[in-house]
């Protein structure tokens, strides 16, 4: 069991020096380092203080530790429950990169709203949610984990995952993402004092570590979310990059990064079919793929809009989340050409 996780820490180490080598060619040094230093204490940060001390409502890393390391001696454990920290944290930090990197192009689509902190943290966190999605429901039908929620509510939402850790993984990204953003590219950047909104994200964590679940999560959660959107819209985007930026907007990944994701894609549908044996899941991956259908300027929105539409009819017009990607994006375009529209009658 033990290659597993060796296999397991290749591939991410791999994901990680090519996500870093891909975000230093198109963000410059600075920024790279910032944003994977960052989101790498940050989510470790989370995973230390809410799955290996505290009972959540998931049973993630302890049953990971069990069914993983189970042959090797208890004094041992720790030693691979810290490992699979470390390769949980690379993991998230380069996901957070993948979500801003094809939201970005995606959002050229939109006009105005490709300069708005507000637009690119949301598609962001969807981005970021739609790609957890098919790895949750691959680490649960494979059993390397499991949520200590009601089993009737696997499935309820999301064919072969809970949709609890989706969604966390969305408001996680959205808090990270929003604050980092704040801090690094926009008008607060040169501000002393702005190192506050990276308390922001741990607010989150550390409500969940002192109050639990219930109404203490949903207060400040919804006091957090409204003031970093609040915050974010009314901030532009201002990235200042060490060397000029690729013009070319159809790129999505360099040829590395977009093979090791085409791989990936190949890998987890082979585990669907072949291992877990239930190619029902391989449903899971079709929001991620309308992402990034999305985010290459040459295919017109309309045409992924009809094949969303077309599998949400296939499949009983039961999973809605089908069509999250396509609203999400329609949505930005439908005001920003509103917006252009009702500027033109003005003038």
């Amino acid at each position: 069991m033990f290659a597993q996780i060796l296999w397991l820490a290749i591939f991410i180490t791999l994901f990680f020096i090519l996500s870093l080598r891909h975000c230093g060619y198109h963000k410059g040094v600075e920024l790279t380092f910032n944003f994977f230093f960052f989101s790498f204490l940050y989510v470790y940060g989370w995973l230390l203080k809410n799955i290996g001390n505290t009972p959540l409502p998931l049973r993630t890393a302890r049953n990971f530790a069990s069914t993983l390391l189970y042959p090797y001696p208890p004094q041992d454990k720790f030693l691979y429950l810290f490992l699979v920290f470390i390769i949980a944290s690379l993991a998230l930090a380069c996901i957070y990169y993948l979500g801003w990197h094809i939201a970005e192009n995606i959002l050229l689509r939109t006009g105005i709203f490709k300069d708005r902190l507000f637009a690119l943290v949301f598609i962001a966190g969807l981005i970021t949610a739609s790609i957890i999605y098919p790895l949750e429901a691959l680490g649960i039908n494979s059993g390397w984990w499991s949520w200590k929620i009601s089993e009737a509510s696997v499935g309820r939402f999301l064919p072969g995952c809970p949709l609890h850790p989706v969604r966390e993984g969305f408001y996680l990204a959205v808090y990270f993402l929003a604050a980092y953003f704040l801090i690094e590219c926009s008008k607060y950047r040169k501000s002393s004092w702005k190192m506050i909104f990276f308390i922001l994200p741990f607010i989150h964590v550390w409500t969940l570590r002192l109050f639990g679940t219930g109404f203490p999560r949903f207060l400040e959660r919804s006091i957090l979310s409204a003031i970093l959107i609040i915050l974010a819209y009314l901030s532009p985007l201002r990235i200042e990059y060490d060397k000029p930026r690729r013009q070319d907007a159809n790129i999505i990944l360099d040829k590395a990064l977009t093979v090791f994701l085409i791989l990936a894609f190949l890998i987890i549908c082979f585990a669907y079919v072949m291992v877990i044996r239930n190619p029902s899941l391989t449903i899971s991956l079709l929001p991620i793929s309308f992402f990034l259908l999305l985010s290459i300027r040459k295919i017109p929105a309309y045409l992924v809009a009809i094949i969303a539409l077309v599998f949400f009819i296939l499949t009983g017009m039961r999973h809605v989340f089908l069509l999250i990607p396509v609203f999400a994006v329609a949505s930005f375009m439908t005001i920003n050409y509103g917006r252009n529209k009702y500027s033109y009658l003005k003038r």
